[in-house]
């Protein structure tokens, strides 16, 4: 079983408890890079937008794979620039919403680390 998803019982959403208390400092530092990107960028994510953020790197630390901080830090800074220039026409003014989120990483495809890389 891994924070997240529990094939046993097709479990359909993340257990953001279990999540936090196995990853709970990487998650953090997660935030916080999140909330730096957003202040220097000058955008506001919606709820929904860092949460799907952050599932990918459930993943990642669920299956017990290292997350490198400069890569992480990059991406972001990639993915905001994205969510800058390319916002999903119905979000208003700097605030960005998932499907912001998914457009962004449309545009970045396989070139944002660890939310997608090249095989």
């Amino acid at each position: 079983m891994t924070a997240g998803y529990d094939v046993r019982t097709r479990s359909v959403h993340i257990d953001w408890e279990s999540a936090y208390e196995q990853h709970g400092a990487k998650l953090r530092a997660f935030e916080s890079l999140i909330s730096n990107a957003e202040k220097t960028k000058g955008l506001e994510l919606t709820p929904s937008a860092i949460e799907l953020l952050f599932v990918p790197l459930v993943d990642e630390l669920d299956e017990g794979r290292e997350i490198e901080a400069s890569v992480l830090s990059s991406s972001i800074d990639e993915l905001f620039d994205a969510l800058d220039k390319s916002p999903d026409p119905r979000d208003h003014g700097q605030v960005r919403s998932a499907v912001s989120i998914i457009r962004a990483w449309h545009l970045r495809w396989c070139k944002s680390p660890p939310f997608c890389s090249k095989p």
